[in-house]
């Protein structure tokens, strides 16, 4: 049985009870959650802070926390397979929880590369490269600003590629898609 603590639980909690209580307003009110219907995805939970940077979205009333909102504006149509999918998530007083997409069998590109000895061959790289760089350009309007080899995850059967994390992203500003023309045209330069 999968145990999680909970704060103020004497002991560790079956997980279905953990995260019903973890969701709740009142934790003494049982109530029937989506994030339930999620217990095989992973949840990330993310304590609020006083200096918690929020984005406003075009549809949704109140600010967002930034991963949320950066996540749903990636996520929307059409949707770019080499991004992560925000599956679900709930607004906590002191924190929010994000249910995200958990492609099978995946790991980090870092771990990847450290099993294969540390190098990857050309056309490995190069399909790696190609994922990576077409997640960021797909991901109009939103700069990740932290890809790096820990947020990518690779299936190592497939070789498919999805860009997560975006705790460090920020919505693009002012002329952005001229910075993002010479990101690419740099790009083709280097490969």
């Amino acid at each position: 049985m999968v145990c999680i603590s909970i704060p103020g639980a004497p002991a560790p909690l079956p997980l279905e009870v953990g995260l019903l209580l973890l969701v709740n307003k009142d934790p003494k009110v049982p109530q029937v959650i989506e994030l339930l219907d999620w217990q095989d995805q992973p949840c990330l939970w993310q304590k609020k802070t006083r200096n918690m940077v929020c984005i406003n979205i075009p549809g949704d009333p109140a600010p967002l926390p930034l991963e949320v909102g950066l996540l749903l504006l990636v996520n929307k149509d059409p949707k770019v397979p080499q991004v992560i999918e925000l599956l679900d998530w709930q607004d906590q007083p002191d924190q929010y929880i994000m249910v995200l997409e958990c492609p099978p069998p995946c790991e980090d590109l870092f771990d990847y590369v450290e099993r294969c000895a540390g190098t990857l061959n050309e056309d490995v790289a190069r399909l790696v490269m190609w994922q990576a760089t077409y997640s960021a350009y797909m991901c109009c309007g939103v700069f990740h600003r932290d890809i790096k080899l820990d947020n990518l995850l690779i299936n190592p059967k497939t070789l498919e590629v999805k860009l997560i994390d975006f705790g460090c992203g920020d919505l693009m500003r002012g002329n952005w898609l001229g910075h993002l023309l010479e990101y690419v045209l740099l790009i083709k330069c280097v490969v």
